[in-house]
């Protein structure tokens, strides 16, 4: 997500002192890097603000922190499950969506055992376990599945927009918003922080010299899906010193045909990847099995991958950016990090950790 920098004027000769916000007044709890919340305080009161695709300017909700510690959770999507469990919430996480593609042991082990209810049929709400597990705080997609089943008036309903941060940061700090809501402020700014540090930590390590241009992106039914130039996987590429291929400023999803794609692929040095699939990739999967695409040396000798089926890459990832990082950066540079061991992201010819 592309966000322009005002021009900012100083403006001198003011001769009048500040004035001091009203004690009615909200006040921002400042954020690192996410863009898509923001919580508030006023006095002993605290809210948060969700913000959808143009950021402060589209407002989704406006959700006060309740006053008591909530005691039955649920999540509606598969990627709110980590946040949770991160802030010691398993005992209170009562309802999930997509149970069954979670891959925590912790979670599968309530869920087997029935203390975690699927709310999911199909592909909608299931409005009558969901009314009748009773929640009183619900972490919901965008739009928001809840909005068709009434429940009781003390539920807090969270529309989560994480998937929206631009920066691994950003949607590593939404652990903040959750824990504001859970009762575990202080747990979760703790945590956020010890993330930041590690992922600056990787960062820095980034050596001097070349940076290898970078191609990421999936390939389904014969065309070629890359990332966006101002993603989320675009930015931690940069940061572990790659070039991506299109400018931090390309939005949108672009889609290439084989011979588009060759020609943008002849270009760079790297090849990544996004699958799904239960056996360790080889170069052949990552080039949809054409072998003028497997004769790239960019795929073929320097090609990596991400294996949802494998590594909790759309879940648990969000949690660890400098993990993230430090894969790639061992891909990049692998001098820099001789004794990492991949987690999420894999060279193409190395088995992901056991």
């Amino acid at each position: 997500m592309n966000r322009a920098l005002p021009l900012l004027f100083l403006l001198a000769a003011c001769t009048t002192a500040p004035s001091t916000p009203a004690l009615t007044d909200w006040q921002d709890l400042p954020n690192s890097h996410a863009i898509c919340f923001r919580l508030q305080h006023r006095g002993a009161q605290q809210r948060a603000l969700i913000f959808g695709p143009a950021g402060r300017a589209d407002t989704l909700a406006i959700v006060e922190v309740p006053a008591a510690t909530p005691q039955r959770i649920a999540v509606l999507s598969t990627t709110h499950v980590p946040f949770v469990l991160a802030l010691g919430g398993a005992d209170v996480l009562v309802g999930a969506a997509y149970s069954a593609q979670v891959p925590d042991a912790r979670f599968n082990e309530r869920y087997a055992e029935g203390e975690v209810a699927e709310l999911i049929r199909g592909d909608q709400l299931d409005r009558e376990r969901f009314l009748a597990l009773a929640p009183d705080l619900v972490f919901d997609q965008v739009p928001g599945l809840t909005a068709s089943a009434p429940a009781a008036a003390s539920v807090v309903r969270v529309p989560v927009t994480e998937f929206l941060e631009p920066h691994p940061l950003g949607r590593a700090e939404w652990v903040r918003l959750f824990g504001a809501m859970m009762g575990r402020q202080l747990v979760a700014d703790s945590l956020f922080q010890g993330v930041r540090e590690r992922y600056e930590r990787q960062r820095a390590q980034v050596p001097d010299g070349r940076r290898p241009r970078v191609y990421f992106g999936s390939a389904w039914g014969g065309t070629f899906h890359a990332a966006p130039g101002n993603s989320y996987m675009a930015r931690l590429i940069r940061d572990a010193g790659g070039t991506y291929f299109l400018p931090d400023t390309a939005g949108g999803n672009p889609m290439y045909s084989l011979e588009s794609f060759m020609d943008v692929a002849s270009s760079v040095d790297h090849i990544g990847m996004v699958l799904a699939q239960p056996t360790t990739p080889t170069a052949s999967d990552l080039a949809a099995g054409d072998p003028r695409v497997l004769g790239l040396d960019a795929l073929r000798l320097r090609g990596f991958y991400g294996n949802s089926q494998q590594s909790d890459v759309f879940g648990q990832a969000l949690l660890e950016p400098d993990i993230l990082l430090a894969d790639l950066l061992h891909i990049f540079h692998p001098s820099a990090t001789t004794a990492h061991r991949p987690r999420y992201f894999h060279p193409v010819a190395q088995s992901p950790m056991p």
